[in-house]
C-alpha cells in the first residue's frame, strides 16, 4: 500500500515497504512498488465505512515498470478494507490482477460516524 508523505514524514519510515520488503525477501516474490497515490485523501480517522471508501475512491493508480502481473497486496492494518479495495481496483484497471492481500493487524469496525451522533 503507498503511504502518504505526511504519514512518512511523522513516523520517519514508510512501514508499508518495510513488511513488502520483508515478505519479497522471505518468500522470494518480486516487490513491484509501481501503485501510487494519485491525490492526498482526507485523514481515515474517525470515518465509517462508506466515508472511508469515498475518501478513497480513485485516489491510487498502478503505474507498472513491465506488463501488470498477478499481485498480492501487503498492509500494516486493515480497518474496513477500503483501502485494499482501492488498491485492487487500481491495479485492475492498469491490467492486473490481486490474487489475495496480507495484512497484520485488523481494527474494530467503526461505524459510520453519522450513526454515532
Amino acid at each position: 500500500m503507498p503511504t502518504s508523505k505526511r504519514s512518512r514524514r511523522k513516523r520517519g519510515f514508510d512501514l508499508n515497504r518495510m513488511l513488502a520488503r520483508r515478505v519479497s525477501r522471505l518468500t522470494g516474490l518480486t516487490l513491484d512498488t509501481g501503485l501510487v497515490l494519485t491525490r492526498q485523501p482526507d485523514d481515515q480517522r474517525g470515518l465509517g465505512q462508506q466515508d472511508r471508501q469515498a475518501n478513497l475512491s480513485h485516489s491510487m493508480a498502478y503505474r507498472p515498470r513491465d506488463t501488470p502481473g498477478l499481485f498480492i497486496l501487503i498492509d500494516d492494518v486493515v480497518t474496513t478494507g477500503s483501502t485494499l479495495l482501492e488498491a485492487a481496483r487500481a491495479i485492475r484497471d492498469a491490467g492486473g490482477e490481486v490474487l489475495s492481500f496480507c495484512v497484520f493487524a485488523e481494527t474494530r469496525l467503526l461505524q459510520d460516524a453519522k450513526t454515532e451522533k
